[in-house]
């Protein structure tokens, strides 16, 4: 469960605090990539979810609003 939560084994922190902090916050950081993949999967199927991580990825304000309009008239059924 620990190596699913960070990516690495409890063996490879630098001593027992450390682990035992990580070990503490498990749960917390199993949420956190849930949600990061949730969200990777609904930027993939929708243009406006990926509008909105592109934003906050730091793309243009320009880019950005191009991408919504896109999705809007997607929605509505207009070609893209």
């Amino acid at each position: 469960m620990f190596a699913a939560a960070y990516g690495f084994p409890p063996s490879a922190c630098k001593d027992e605090e450390e682990a035992m902090g990580l070990f503490q916050n498990i749960r917390m950081a199993l949420a956190i990539r849930s949600a990061t993949f949730a969200r990777g999967v609904a930027a993939c199927l929708s243009q406006d979810a990926n509008a909105d991580l592109l934003k906050d990825c730091g793309a243009s304000p320009k880019s950005v609003a191009k991408m919504k309009l896109d999705a809007m008239r997607q929605k509505a059924g207009f070609p893209a």
